[in-house]
């Protein structure tokens, strides 16, 4: 009776707890499924650690008090951190049409320079409206999605302390 701890019973089935606890934070991405493993892990404990200490009516009070608190608990875990997943952005086809009218801007502003200057200083100012504007739309917008995932070795250090 002695030897029956509730660590000892958790530790039991660590192995099996800390694979489900990976699968439903990588493969599923699920925090509930997570938190509902780790109550049915301690009320499986509990169950145990009460038929294991029948006589002693204080320690399996304070079993239960002790799987109670960590009940309440495990709803924190819910409250955890985002992991986000980025896109590659993209390159608009505007953006590269805008920088080579600026580039032609730029050739019939050279051609132009000796004969007629004001035509060539305004396609000058065109091709730097051209790359502005380039400029602006280069990249696309990315989506960024965020997944909230439990660490399964953080949260089993945390449970099992």
């Amino acid at each position: 009776m002695d030897s029956v701890s509730m660590e000892g019973l958790l530790k039991a089935d660590e192995e099996r707890l800390r694979g489900e606890l990976r699968s439903d934070a990588v493969i599923d991405k699920n925090r509930v499924r997570s938190v509902e493993r780790l109550r049915e892990a301690l009320g499986g404990a509990l169950l145990r650690y009460n038929a294991a200490s029948v006589g002693d009516r204080s320690r399996q009070a304070l079993a239960e008090c002790l799987t109670a608190t960590a009940d309440e608990m495990l709803s924190l875990l819910l409250a955890g951190t985002i992991k986000e997943e980025k896109s590659r952005r993209k390159l608009r086809a505007a953006a590269v049409v805008m920088l080579l009218l600026a580039a032609v801007c730029a050739l019939g502003a050279a051609l132009l320079a000796e004969t007629y200057r004001i035509a060539a200083i305004a396609l000058l100012g065109l091709g730097g409206v051209f790359i502005f504007i380039s400029g602006r739309i280069w990249l696309e917008e990315r989506e960024v999605r965020a997944v909230l995932v439990l660490d399964p070795d953080a949260v089993w250090k945390t449970v099992c302390r």
